[in-house]
């Protein structure tokens, strides 16, 4: 584990230095308009080409979540992507653009 771990982390910090991504996170609020859309559904990575690399849920972290995974409030969607895709990306999940 603790040399997988070192890869997961050299990989990230790899990715971050030579693509210029960032890690997000964006919490569903309990009023979400999108709560019980699929991931799908919500089209971030069609909207802002962020990916959606995990999402926390109440008793569990999804990683590599699949696209008919559904997504409620409460969850926390952990994103990937340049500045300005994550920006797009956490607007569209606000309902403020996209």
């Amino acid at each position: 584990r603790t040399v997988i771990a070192s890869f997961v982390a050299e990989f990230i910090n790899l990715i971050v230095l030579v693509e210029r991504v960032e890690i997000a996170q964006f919490e569903a609020p309990e009023d979400w308009k999108h709560h019980g859309k699929t991931l799908k559904d919500l089209g971030v990575r069609k909207v802002s080409n962020a990916m959606v690399v995990a999402i926390l849920k109440k008793d569990r972290l999804v990683s590599n979540p699949s696209a008919d995974i559904v997504v409620e409030s409460g969850d926390t969607l952990v994103l990937l992507g340049r500045t300005d895709q994550l920006s797009k990306a956490v607007e569209h999940l606000r309902g403020r653009g996209g």
